[in-house]
């Protein structure tokens, strides 16, 4: 219920939800309940028990209960999510947690309540539960103003830990972040990483568009990237005095036996035509200003 809420009530009305023992799927919910459903669908009214504690649930309950597909509910939701469930939950299995943790998006969280059964009917377990729940929602509150997708590019801005930083897109929305080592909370790749993805993923598109097109035997690639900040010592230029040179090392991987010598220097030569590596190695300028 907690999950198809979050994303019926509208952005900016909730700062984060989290769950403990949640299933993936309505029927799983529905069987659970120990009641008269029928007399609650002719009355409108009826008691119930779910995992061994009373409840009194409405038609409106069962009716609107069948009508949401959870998962896709949860691939909507465009904030913080933190799944915890016990692999020892006798009423709810654990691998609900992984469909659901499956269908998020970024910022998720799963925690293990080894252990535990399905209600923390334990103390020690709903305290630990407590904790890790509270410790992880002080990040998310106050609730900040709610930032709205872009209609085109992307709107970063900070808030989500020490370094931490929303990324939002059109459709998308992910956190930046910084490694432990460097200060950060870990919560996402450091803004490097997604440069080496954005040049890695447009060269892995852009072979597989060219191959298709061809009709070629290409079964995939794997694109390993690595950065380096100082070049200026193997680059065999002559460089002015205190230029500093950066260099990007793609190593590509062309996956299928039946591809011949010609089409894989073909495709190694459209590798360097891909959209994102000409902009790296174009004339690139960043124009920036202050707003109100």
């Amino acid at each position: 219920a907690v999950l198809a809420a979050a994303t019926a009530v509208g952005p900016g009305k909730v700062a984060a939800v989290a769950t403990i023992g949640a299933p993936s799927d309505v029927p799983h919910v529905l069987h659970n309940i120990k009641g008269d459903l029928c007399a609650i669908e002719r009355d409108g009214q009826g008691d119930v028990t779910i995992g061994g504690r009373a409840f009194s649930l409405s038609k409106g309950f069962l009716d609107n209960t069948r009508e949401v597909d959870l998962l896709e509910q949860v691939a909507q939701l465009r904030i913080p999510l933190m799944i915890c469930h016990s692999p020892t939950d006798q009423i709810v299995g654990v691998e609900h947690a992984g469909k659901l943790f499956a269908a998020a998006k970024h910022p998720k969280s799963f925690v293990s309540l080894a252990g535990a059964d399905h209600l923390l009917t334990d103390a020690a377990d709903a305290g630990f539960a407590a904790a890790i729940i509270a410790n992880w929602a002080h990040r998310y509150l106050p609730m900040r103003d709610d930032l709205s997708a872009p209609d085109e590019g992307v709107i970063v801005r900070t808030g989500y830990g020490r370094f931490g930083t929303q990324i939002m897109t059109a459709s998308h929305d992910l956190v930046a972040d910084e490694p432990t080592s460097h200060g950060g909370d870990d919560n996402g790749p450091n803004p490097y990483d997604l440069l080496l993805g954005a040049l890695g993923a447009c060269t892995a598109m852009t072979m597989k568009m060219y191959a298709d097109r061809k009709g070629w035997p290409f079964e995939g690639t794997r694109v390993h990237l690595t950065h380096e900040r100082d070049h200026a010592e193997d680059c065999g230029h002559v460089l002015e005095e205190g230029a500093q040179v950066q260099a990007i090392h793609r190593r590509i991987e062309l996956l299928g036996d039946s591809l011949d010598g010609d089409q894989r220097e073909k495709l190694m030569e459209i590798a360097d035509k891909c959209p994102v590596h000409r902009t790296l190695t174009g004339h690139l300028h960043i124009h920036t200003q202050q707003v109100e």
